[in-house]
């Protein structure tokens, strides 16, 4: 089942992260998942997809489907509701580019050093610096970075201006360990949720 396909694609171009000034397209961003609203139109095709195969178990399919998207409407309203009561709505993240979704939702100002979709990408010297003189410029002290790598690059900066680390997940994949604990995409939010709310002003 290809769960994009009532999803309309984001196309992202070199700098969207930054300025939203004409380059040359990257491509599409495939991290559809971050919007919270993007999760529930998933879960309807999930849905239909295994009512129209298993059509005896349609209503237990519903049944579900509908419990999830309730806990999803409340995830998306609760982080409607958090960046309406923060002042800076600036995110710098020292990772790849894996929340255009999420931040088109909530009109939100992300700053990365990275370029394109890759977590395997390297920034530059040059673009690890001023996103330090973008923090330092709008007063941020937290600098966030993303799951199951070596944070290096959030490292460097930390060390650099003192800025707090703090894990944004982009729900790519989990560890081995949150496997085991049966952690989920909303535990994953949420947790996102409250890493968002410690960090902004």
């Amino acid at each position: 089942v290809d769960l994009s396909q009532a999803i309309v694609p984001l196309e992202q171009t070199e700098d969207d992260h930054e300025d939203h000034d004409e380059h040359e397209h990257e491509g599409i961003d495939p991290h559809i998942w971050t919007d919270p609203n993007n999760a529930i139109t998933m879960v309807e095709t999930i849905r239909d997809a295994l009512a129209e195969t298993l059509p005896e178990q349609a209503d237990y399919f519903e049944d579900n489907a509908q419990k999830y998207i309730t806990e999803l409407k409340q995830l998306d309203r609760d982080f409607k509701d958090l960046f309406a009561e923060k002042i800076n709505h600036e995110i710098f993240f020292a990772g790849h580019n894996a929340f255009g979704y999420f931040i088109q939702r909530y009109d939100l100002h992300f700053h990365t050093p990275y370029t394109g979709f890759s977590p395997d990408a390297e920034p530059s010297p040059r673009a690890i610096t001023e996103l330090m003189e973008k923090m330092s410029q709008s007063g941020s002290k937290v600098i966030y970075y993303e799951e199951l790598i070596e944070p290096k690059v959030a490292q460097v900066i930390r060390d650099a201006t003192g800025a707090d680390m703090m894990l944004l997940n982009g729900a790519h994949n989990i560890s081995k360990e949150d496997l085991n604990a049966g952690v989920s995409y909303l535990d994953i939010m949420r947790q996102n949720l409250a890493a968002l709310d410690k960090g902004l002003q």
